[in-house]
């Protein structure tokens, strides 16, 4: 079902923009990374003495 959001036309300057590999699936393992990286480092943050 992911695959129907990539249809869609965006602009080329747009596009360039919103996509670090200019390919939507790398760019969503990336952003899927980029999270779990940074919730671990947020629960590292918490974790640790202030």
């Amino acid at each position: 079902m992911d695959e129907l959001k990539f249809n869609v036309p965006i602009p080329p300057m747009e596009f360039r923009e919103l996509s670090k590999t200019g390919n939507p699936k790398l760019d969503k393992e990336l952003d899927r990374g980029n999270r779990l990286v940074k919730k671990d480092s947020q629960r590292k943050r918490e974790s640790e003495p202030h």
